[in-house]
């Protein structure tokens, strides 16, 4: 009887968990990755701009710019033979969305179009609520992407014979290391008005820059054993008629429209 392995990392790649890379100029070229990160850093830098005056000891500064810039490494292991083809596949095409698009005008080629790219993952890399509902990833710039063949955990040798003897042969390294460097292109005007509400978010009532999501669901509260009257821990009474559940900030009203967001953030306090 054969033995039938299966590819637990698929179930994980189902629920999120994914690195998405989309082109910009060519937006039905997309690419996704299972996330295994091994390094994550997201850096918010600012820049002021020093002008020195006579008779002061500090410079005047003028605010400039605050960049954003996100570092990535990830491995790409292959579960199978055929898996390990798709990751080279993947990263060829991940390759080739780092040049530009081009035409042709008069017999002269100029460049159309810059390979901008848009990357999305989870909470982290996200440009939060979207309008119509649609999520879609951050755009930005890469300097390059890195990939490191895992030569320790070797290679997978095929044939011509194997593709019905339209290729070659050659190599797939079982894991991939990949990282790269993404700086962030804000597409608002983020920051804030004179009355200290912030402006610019990336939809109404989302959370910059790691997206919206509900307050999570508190942990219970020691209990007291009945009748113990030497404990600290006060258990209060549920108040039956009360709206009011811990960690979700909603308040029930006659309106349709917030019965429904009632629902939905009751809905959300059980998901990530």
């Amino acid at each position: 009887m054969a033995v039938q392995f299966v590819d637990a990392t698929d179930g994980y790649a189902e629920a999120g968990k994914k690195l998405i890379f989309q082109s910009v100029p060519n937006p039905n070229v997309i690419v996704e990755f299972k996330a295994f990160l091994t390094d994550f850093s997201d850096d918010f830098k600012q820049s002021w701009n020093p002008t020195e005056v006579y008779g002061r000891s500090d410079a005047v500064q003028t605010f400039k710019n605050t960049q954003r810039v996100i570092g990535v490494s990830f491995d790409v292991p292959a579960h199978s033979a055929t898996e390990a083809y798709e990751n080279m596949d993947k990263c060829s095409t991940l390759a080739r969305m780092l040049y530009p698009s081009y035409e042709d005008f008069s017999g002269a080629t100029s460049i159309a179009k810059s390979p901008l790219l848009r990357i999305k993952f989870l909470n982290l890399i996200s440009k939060g609520r979207a309008q119509g509902g649609i999520e879609t990833g951050l755009l930005g710039v890469v300097a390059g992407f890195n990939f490191k063949h895992n030569v320790d955990a070797g290679y997978i040798d095929w044939s011509a014979s194997d593709f019905g003897g339209q290729d070659s042969g050659g190599l797939a390294p079982k894991v991939i290391n990949m990282s790269f460097q993404f700086t962030v292109l804000h597409e608002e005007d983020l920051g804030w008005d004179l009355e200290g509400n912030w402006r610019g978010d990336y939809g109404a009532g989302s959370v910059f820059p790691f997206k919206d999501r509900k307050t999570p669901k508190q942990a219970p509260a020691p209990s007291a054993a009945p009748g113990d009257t030497t404990s600290n821990v006060t258990i209060p009474e549920l108040d039956q008629t009360s709206d009011y559940i811990p960690g979700v900030d909603t308040e029930r009203t006659s309106d349709p429209d917030s019965e429904v967001d009632y629902i939905l953030a009751l809905d959300s306090m059980t998901s990530y």
